[in-house]
């Protein structure tokens, strides 16, 4: 007789296809047979469901039951990480940010796709922790409702593994917002450098590890840099004082120098980018003469009495 079923709709071949691997590879090796059960595939038009037949007056019948109902639930919840994970993100998603446009949307869904795919314990859970959610709903669902309809218990029920997603969208958000806050940052500094009077005609920047810089004037002499407080904007009818989180930009805004060499092997570092982004054609990157070598190698800069580092 007929136990218990799962259907959905499948609106592909691949659909369809994930549908019968994920219950096939849970049955493999495990001769449920031998315990008077037997799942069925069956599939018409756009449909798909996975039935499972047992034998009540077979002698491992009840206990094997609760083992049956394990394997349907966790596969298919693995069909619906695969397939329907990011259908259930988008519904969140929708609700959630109703008010951005089409670009802000998809980058917020950029940050929630790395998260989904997480394996590691963090505040937002981890693909395992939804998928034992998801595990848990459905069991309940199939011992409450022999005839399960996938799409109308996602629609419907499986709260606690839907707060999982939302947890993921509200750190994705949080992120958005964190990093809009910071474009929107360092367009003000950006602007306020632009209009910015020059102090000094140059200014080596010599970047030794990580967040350590060392400033030279343009005769190679270290500079004494101003003391580390905030930075106080001035342009024609505006006076705001700013603090800015990394000490070289604050100096560098402080000292205001007309051009910028930045000796550095690491490009792509994000406090490099960053003053790249607020100076702009004032910073000449230099990554290969023989001074950032030698910093690279010996965490010092040398340079012979006669030679020059002028842009």
């Amino acid at each position: 007789m007929e136990l218990f079923a799962v259907w959905t709709e499948v609106n592909s071949q691949s659909a369809e296809d994930c549908f019968y691997r994920f219950i096939k590879n849970k049955t493999k090796g495990l001769h449920i047979s031998k315990q008077g059960f037997r799942f069925s595939f069956r599939k018409h038009g756009g449909k798909a469901a996975w039935i499972c037949k047992g034998t009540e007056s077979h002698p491992g019948f009840k206990e094997g039951l609760p083992r049956m109902y394990q394997i349907m639930a966790a596969g298919v919840a693995d069909y619906i990480l695969d397939q329907k994970e990011e259908e259930q993100l988008g519904h969140i998603l929708k609700r959630e940010c109703v008010n951005m446009d089409a670009e802000e949307l998809s980058r917020v869904k950029t940050i929630c796709e790395p998260l989904l795919r997480s394996r590691f314990e963090t505040e937002q859970g981890t693909r395992e922790r939804r998928h034992a959610k998801l595990t848990e709903g459905l069991l309940q669902g199939m011992k409450e409702i022999p005839i399960i309809h996938l799409d109308g218990v996602l629609r419907f029920r499986m709260q606690s593994y839907k707060k999982e997603l939302h947890e993921i969208v509200e750190y994705a958000l949080d992120e958005f917002y964190m990093d809009r806050q910071y474009e929107e940052f360092m367009s003000l500094l950006k602007y306020f450098v632009y209009f910015q009077e020059t102090k000094v005609p140059l200014v080596h920047v010599v970047h030794k590890d990580q967040h350590e810089f060392v400033l030279y004037d343009e005769y190679m002499r270290p500079m004494v840099l101003p003391p580390d407080e905030s930075v106080v904007m001035e342009m024609p009818g505006i006076e705001l004082e700013m603090e800015v989180e990394d000490m070289i930009i604050s100096r560098l805004i402080s000292i205001s120098p007309k051009k910028m060499k930045l000796h550095t092997q690491t490009e792509d570092f994000p406090v490099i980018r960053s003053i790249t982004q607020i100076f702009e054609d004032r910073v000449e990157i230099c990554h290969n003469c023989r001074h950032c070598r030698n910093v690279k190698e010996t965490g010092q800069l040398a340079l012979d009495e006669e030679e020059s580092l002028e842009l």
